[in-house]
């Protein structure tokens, strides 16, 4: 049952791409899945992907996260700065994560 359903929505998922690809042969690559999977979705449910990406800034969902770790694991995340010639983009932000009861740190970085 569940393999039919997977084949029916891979078919229906080639055919989307084959339509906006204005190809007949056209196969679905591996990459192609997510892609045209939220191409398809937008244009059948009008969905605007903008429109819902301006509600999860990155600054949001960091702070998110930050409540998120702090009460499920009681560990929370602090900014380190950036040492000269550390990051590509100036607006990498790099955390550590620390836990009260733990011995680690734990670095990350996002743009």
């Amino acid at each position: 049952m569940v393999r039919a359903k997977s084949k029916e929505e891979l078919n229906l998922l080639t055919k989307f791409k084959r339509e906006k690809c204005g190809q007949s042969d056209g196969d679905l690559r591996p990459w192609d899945e997510a892609y045209y999977t939220t191409m398809m979705k937008s244009s059948v449910c009008e969905f605007n992907h903008s429109v819902v990406a301006s509600y999860f800034s990155l600054s949001n969902c960091i702070e998110g996260l930050k409540v998120l770790v702090q009460s499920l694991f009681g560990a929370t995340f602090h900014s380190i700065p950036l040492a000269p010639g550390e990051s590509w983009d100036p607006k990498v932000l790099k955390l550590s994560l620390h836990h009260p009861e733990e011995v680690f740190s734990v670095e990350i970085s996002v743009t």
